[in-house]
């Protein structure tokens, strides 16, 4: 799994959320500070799964020494 890549879809969409709240300012205010909300706790969580270290990723095989 890609954590880094999922991490990155979640804070794209976050932002997106916040950002569409504009748009429900003035015809209904409980919807776009639901959106604020939701979407900020989204972003939040994306940063730490963007940490999480890939484990499947081999590291390179070291040649060894001929004697």
């Amino acid at each position: 799994m890609d954590y880094l890549l999922i991490s990155d879809y979640m804070w794209y969409f976050g932002h997106i959320l916040t950002g569409c709240s504009v748009i429900f300012t003035h015809e209904n205010y409980f919807l776009s500070v639901s959106l604020v909300a939701f979407g900020q706790c989204i972003t939040m969580i994306s940063r730490p799964i963007g940490r999480i270290k890939n484990n499947y990723i081999e590291e390179p095989v070291k040649e060894e020494e001929n004697l």
